[in-house]
């Protein structure tokens, strides 16, 4: 009887892990989509030397990420915090930008993600 519920105690243990890794994986794959589909956005207006789109990559996907983890807490538990909470990622992604590149850059970068 032990035996049957370590067994059964390990194999649950190993499906809550393997189903965190590969949710983790999904937003992997969503953050380097979103960043690429922006990049190639910004791309077709302005030139980019390489660590410039290094810097870029970094913010968004952190940014990105952010934003998943408050859509999983917030995003039906409680709207007006995921909004807040939203906005406030957004603020921080803005100040990032504006400390890596400038402001002026900044806000030349992020105009053509909006068109």
């Amino acid at each position: 009887m032990k035996k049957m519920k370590k067994s059964l105690f390990t194999l649950v243990l190993g499906l809550l892990v393997s189903i965190a890794t590969m949710a983790q994986s999904n937003n992997d794959r969503r953050a380097e989509r979103i960043t690429q589909q922006a990049l190639t956005k910004i791309e077709a207006s302005l030139t980019l030397k390489e660590e410039e789109k290094k810097t870029f990559e970094a913010l968004k996907k952190e940014s990105l990420f952010k934003h998943f983890e408050i859509a999983d807490e917030y995003k039906t538990k409680d709207p007006e915090m995921f909004k807040q909470k939203i906005k406030e990622n957004n603020e921080k992604f803005n100040e990032s930008m504006f400390k890596a590149f400038g402001k002026a850059r900044a806000r030349e970068i992020m105009a053509t993600m909006k068109n």
